[in-house]
C-alpha cells in the first residue's frame, strides 16, 4: 500500500514496504556469511512462540516394512518422548524519519551509481532515501542480532537474550563441557603444540558428535601466530592463487571471510567481522578464538509474529510503517522472532584462550 504524507502543504507519495525490500536488495547487501555457511536451514512456525527442537530432527527417516497387500503406513518415531521446546526472543527495532535526518550522502550515492535513483533529489527524493536508509538499518540490526547469537550458539553452544524491556533468558542446548578447549602452551609460544592441539580437538569431537571438523574458524590475529608454528606449517597446505579449489565451498563475497587454506583436509577460515551495541564495536568472533567445527547444518527457524497484522505467521522480517503527530514524522518498525539452532550440539570445540 503506497504511503503518503503531506509536508508544508505539499503531498509526498513514499515507497511502500514491497518497493523498499526490491531497493533494499539491490543496495549494499546484509552479512549472513556466518548464517548461511553454519546455519543455512531455514524453518517457520506460525502461530507458536517456541521452537519444537524434536521437530528439526536431521537424521534419515526409514520406510517400514509392509506386506503389499495391506495399506501404506506413515514413517512415524518410535517409542515414546517429551517434545522441547524453546522460546524464541523477539526484537522490534524502530527508527524516527524526520525532516531533520532526510539526507544521506552516502546513499544517494549509492543509490545513483545503481541506477536506482538520478537526477538531483526532489523532497519526495529526499525522504524515499530517508526511508531506504531506515530500512536497511533496522533489517541488518535484526540480522546483526541473529548472526550475534549464531556466532554465541556456534562457539559456546548457548546464548543469552538481555535487552532493556526483556529480562535475561539463557538458551542453553547442553553442549559436552569436553568440546570447551583451551591449549596447556597458548599458541603464540614458541614450543606450542599446534598440532597435537587439533589433533586432540578433532578427536573430542568425533567422540561425542560422532563425527570430525570440515572447517576451521578463526580471526586473522590468531591464524597469523599459527603460520609461524613450524609442526602447523608442514602440514598446511596454501590456495595456489585465486583460482584454486575451496573444499568447502563457502561464499567468498564478503571481505572479512577468508579461506587460508586446508590441513588435513579441514578448511582454515578467518572471519574478522565486527557488530555495534550502544555505540561500542565488538567482534563476533574473538580475536582469541579458535574453533573446529562438524555441523555445517544448524537452523534458523521464525517463531510468530506478535503483531494483529501479522495473523500469527512466522516471517524474517515484519516491516511497518507510523505516521506520527508528535513528534512530527515517520517512524518505521521491523518485528522478528529468530532462534538459532544447531543441528548437532557437539558439533563444535574449541574456545577462545589460545593465546593472551
Amino acid at each position: 500500500m503506497t504511503l503518503k504524507i503531506t509536508v508544508k502543504g505539499q503531498e509526498l507519495t513514499l515507497l511502500d514496504n514491497n518497493q523498499l525490500s526490491i531497493v533494499q536488495n539491490k543496495t549494499k547487501p546484509l552479512d549472513n556469511w556466518i548464517l548461511d555457511t553454519f546455519f543455512p536451514n531455514k524453518v517457520g512456525f506460525d502461530n507458536q512462540k517456541a521452537v519444537p527442537i524434536d521437530e528439526l530432527e536431521t537424521s534419515q527417516p526409514l520406510a517400514p516394512f509392509v506386506s503389499p497387500v495391506v495399506q501404506g503406513k506413515p514413517i512415524r518415531e518410535q517409542g515414546n518422548f517429551e517434545r522441547k521446546y524453546i522460546q524464541a526472543p523477539y526484537v522490534k527495532p524502530a527508527k524516527m524519519i524526520t525532516p531533520a535526518n532526510t539526507y544521506d550522502l552516502a546513499l544517494f550515492t549509492r543509490l545513483k551509481d545503481a541506477t536506482i535513483i538520478k537526477g538531483d533529489m526532489s523532497m519526495s527524493d529526499k525522504w524515499r532515501l530517508a526511508q531506504i536508509g531506515a530500512f536497511n538499518e533496522l533489517r541488518q540490526s535484526i540480522v546483526n542480532r541473529k548472526v550475534l547469537m549464531a556466532c554465541d550458539i556456534l562457539t559456546k553452544g548457548k546464548t543469552i537474550a538481555v535487552g532493556d524491556d526483556h529480562a535475561a533468558m539463557e538458551i542453553d542446548f547442553g553442549r559436552h563441557s569436553d568440546l570447551s578447549f583451551t591449549p596447556v602452551v597458548k599458541w603464540h609460544e614458541p614450543d606450542a603444540d599446534v598440532v597435537g592441539d587439533i589433533e586432540t580437538m578433532n578427536a573430542r569431537l568425533i567422540e561425542h558428535g560422532g563425527t570430525g571438523a570440515s572447517v576451521i574458524l578463526t580471526s586473522s590475529k590468531l591464524y597469523m601466530h599459527m603460520v609461524r608454528n613450524k609442526g602447523f606449517t608442514e602440514r598446511f597446505i596454501e590456495p595456489k592463487g585465486s583460482t584454486a579449489p575451496n573444499p568447502f565451498n563457502l561464499g567468498l563475497a564478503v571481505p572479512n571471510a577468508k579461506y587460508r587454506g586446508e590441513i588435513d583436509g579441514i578448511a582454515v577460515y578467518t572471519y574478522d567481522e565486527k557488530h555495534k551495541l550502544n555505540g561500542k564495536a565488538e567482534r563476533f568472533i574473538s580475536e582469541k578464538g579458535f574453533y573446529m567445527i562438524a555441523d555445517t547444518t544448524g537452523y534458523q527457524a521464525q517463531c510468530e509474529i506478535q503483531h494483529l497484522s501479522a495473523n500469527g505467521r512466522a516471517v524474517e522480517f515484519f516491516d511497518y510503517s507510523v505516521v506520527q503527530e508528535d513528534p512530527s514524522g515517520i517512524k518505521m518498525i521491523c518485528e522478528s522472532s529468530p532462534l538459532i539452532v544447531p543441528s548437532n550440539v557437539n558439533g563444535v570445540c574449541g574456545g577462545d584462550e589460545f593465546i593472551d
